[in-house]
């Protein structure tokens, strides 16, 4: 299948008149900020725009489009057409905002799901170009057992997973020097922006000069954890980030209840844990994360469940799953 990601998509069309924004204050570092952004975005006719090239695409029908717009999940889905006849899917970068709590991502999980018209497509978003990735996003403490977590939402939530590179090998981020920035917004803005250079430092792939990457000099300095973060070393770590990712892409590519499946919330994340079930015709998946350092108990539905896939140690006897503090589990029903 072949695509199109569309940039900023609801900033395609401009007011007619061209009027200018209000001001809301002039408090704010850049000019954008300070704008109530009326007539440079969101614009109705962007709409017509949007099913016209949603016509030509439907031409090929192996095509696929997705935008990136900013704003609350109800204007990312907007962009999908009350008919479906829009984009395919739209980027909702709620996610990538919110603290480490399990009840917050349950909560806009939640919200997601239902801005979508009837039939949309949702994507799931954790990190990206713009923004400091999820491995560094969530503290030095833990950070290999909650990016475990992460990559469980991310591959077996309803949606289409996007995967940042990097995220999947746990890179992060470093401070990049002034004199070494490329990035036109902490150029401008340095010191108060730092700019987004650190979430785009070169791949990690090995030991070798470069991390691997190139032979030539980079555009940007490799990130100080490229000898301890790179794809080789990790490839033969059976515990690795990396072969966590492996083993749970393998897992979805085998079932269609976690490719195209309905989604249930089991809990809320009220007590630390966020689990969910995805289900097609009999079978049946559950997602169970443990956001908290402590040991954690799920009851599971009615049903023979196993345990197909968890990153820390799991108990499972008479419908009772006991999970292990900041842990990441997956299960599949047997039978019932």
């Amino acid at each position: 299948m072949d695509g199109f990601r569309f940039d900023a998509i609801n900033h395609t069309i401009k007011d007619k008149t061209f009027r200018s924004n209000p001001i809301k204050g002039n408090i704010f570092l850049r000019p954008y900020d300070k704008h109530i952004h009326l007539y440079d975005k969101d614009q109705p006719e962007l709409h017509d725009v949007l099913k016209s090239l949603r016509g030509v695409m439907d031409e090929y029908p192996q095509s696929f489009s997705v935008g990136e717009s900013s704003g609350p999940p109800e204007v990312c889905a907007r962009f999908l057409g009350n008919n479906l006849d829009e984009l395919h899917t739209t980027i909702n970068f709620k996610m990538i905002s919110l603290p480490w709590s399990a009840s917050k991502f349950a909560s806009a999980v939640e919200h997601w799901y239902k801005a979508l018209p009837s039939g949309g497509w949702p994507t799931i978003v954790f990190s990206n170009h713009d923004n400091p990735r999820s491995y560094q996003r969530f503290g030095s403490k833990h950070p290999l057992s909650k990016a475990k977590i992460i990559a469980l939402m991310l591959m077996t939530l309803r949606g289409t997973p996007f995967l940042y590179y990097g995220e999947e090998i746990g890179m992060s981020g470093m401070p990049i020097p002034r004199h070494l920035m490329v990035d036109p917004l902490g150029l401008r803005y340095w010191p108060f922006h730092p700019g987004r250079d650190p979430e785009r430092t070169p791949m990690q792939w090995n030991l070798g000069k470069n991390a691997g990457f190139s032979s030539g000099k980079p555009w940007l300095p490799m990130a100080s954890d490229a000898k301890t973060q790179n794809v080789m070393k990790e490839t033969f770590d059976p515990s690795s980030l990396l072969n966590w990712y492996r083993s749970l892409i393998r897992y979805r590519r085998s079932r269609e209840a976690l490719q195209i499946g309905n989604y249930q919330a089991l809990s809320d994340g009220k007590d630390g844990v966020f689990s969910w079930v995805r289900f097609l015709g009999t079978d049946a998946n559950i997602s169970a994360a443990n956001f908290t350092e402590h040991h954690r108990s799920l009851k599971l539905p009615e049903g023979i469940w196993k345990v197909v896939l968890s990153s820390g140690t799991v108990l499972l006897e008479e419908g009772i799953l006991n999970l292990e503090g900041l842990s990441a589990t997956l299960l599949e029903k047997i039978e019932g």
